[in-house]
């Protein structure tokens, strides 16, 4: 993920959204969320490891805004 990170960084897109999804779709899944000026750092703290997929780009926020409205509906029906 650093050299992927140093490589849009250089670009400069270090702006992009990133999630890291490790064990999708299991029990343990865990997804962390950030930008490529931090994710490395992120993932590093919450001891990311493999098997994990890298999102970078927009999809990214889509999916974000997503589970926010999802949230919102699954509360105004309790």
């Amino acid at each position: 993920m650093r050299s992927i990170a140093g490589a849009l960084q250089a670009q400069g897109k270090g702006a992009l959204p990133v999630a890291i999804i490790q064990n999708g779709t299991l029990p343990q899944q865990k997804v962390v969320r950030g930008s490529v000026n931090d994710i490395v750092q992120k993932a590093e703290s919450e001891s990311v490891s493999s098997p994990a997929v890298i999102v970078i780009g927009e999809s990214v926020a889509w999916g974000e805004k997503k589970n926010d409205l999802l949230n919102e509906i699954l509360k105004s029906n309790e």
